[in-house]
């Protein structure tokens, strides 16, 4: 998907992510802040990582709040943009309907670009993205005879649940659930995929954008829940596979409710700045939140 060239180089590329605007009357604000927050920053692109709502309604609504983009505007699926409520998991949806369906159906209709389905061009830059997934690699090992692999796979420790045990469904033909390790191989094959494609491309940059963690980039904190999360922050399968790509200028993702700047192994900037439950910003006003989140590059 190309968009016309950009006159001013280099590219001023504004991202955040994580705005869960499903989980607080704070939160449900931020999606109109942000487009007019975009729309006065006036960037060349914008990507949004994922996460922006759980419940499928709140998601439309979010994308017509956050309005027209007179700029190319980039979507990454998020663990939550694909959650399926027991609801329709009984009717037969999965995850997939909310992936490769329900998601590219409303950013046509808002005038999205959608990475998970296909790389885009913006001007001589290209963006290759994904959901991204985890295989609990980036665990913390020094609990391994606290927290066993069965306890991961079941999302349960103690008293705390990943949601995505019971919300996030990818199965395989015969409709039984893929392990999670089965779904980081789907995935990694389709921004395989995304990233074939993409090599033979005249651009002159590429940008890697994932929800979940591609790279091993958070030291374990020594302290439950986290440890306990940490084994669903991602995989770094997925910075592997950006890597094969010698252009590759940055990789931005969300996911960890953090905002920092890192390297990947091969020196690349690493980017993070996700926005987060309204519970833990340092501010309750929603506007300093978002500014605090949204964060400028240049390519």
């Amino acid at each position: 998907m190309p968009f016309p060239l950009i006159g001013r180089w280099p590219l001023r590329v504004a991202f955040t992510s994580d705005i869960h605007a499903d989980n607080s009357e704070a939160a449900r604000r931020v999606p109109r802040l942000l487009g007019d927050r975009l729309r006065a920053l006036s960037p060349d692109v914008f990507v949004l990582l994922g996460d922006l709502a759980g419940h499928l309604e709140v998601l439309e609504e979010s994308f017509a709040e956050i309005g027209e983009l007179p700029f190319p505007h980039l979507f990454v699926a998020g663990n939550h943009d694909v959650w399926v409520p027991l609801y329709w998991q009984s009717r037969g949806e999965t995850s997939y309907d909310r992936l490769d369906r329900l998601l590219p159906e409303m950013c046509a209709r808002h005038g999205w670009g959608y990475l998970d389905g296909g790389p885009v061009r913006v001007g001589d830059v290209a963006f290759v993205g994904s959901v991204g997934w985890y295989d609990y690699s980036l665990r913390n090992r020094a609990r391994d005879d606290e927290i066993s692999m069965d306890v991961y796979r079941r999302k349960f420790f103690r008293r705390w649940r990943w949601g995505d045990a019971v919300y996030a469904l990818f199965t395989d033909g015969d409709g039984e659930r893929l392990s999670d390790e089965d779904v980081c191989r789907l995935l990694e094959g389709r921004l395989r995929g995304h990233l074939d494609e993409v090599a033979g491309w005249d651009v002159r940059a590429v940008v890697g954008c994932s929800h979940h963690m591609p790279y091993d980039a958070i030291r374990p904190p020594g302290r439950l829940p986290w440890d306990f999360f940490l084994a669903y922050a991602g995989s770094g399968r997925f910075g592997r596979l950006f890597d094969t790509e010698r252009r590759l200028a940055a990789v931005l993702f969300g996911h960890v409710h953090l905002k920092f700047s890192r390297e990947t192994p091969a020196g690349r900037p690493l980017l993070t700045s996700c926005l987060g439950y309204a519970r833990h910003w340092p501010d309750p006003d929603p506007e300093k939140a978002l500014d605090a989140a949204l964060r400028v590059i240049e390519i």
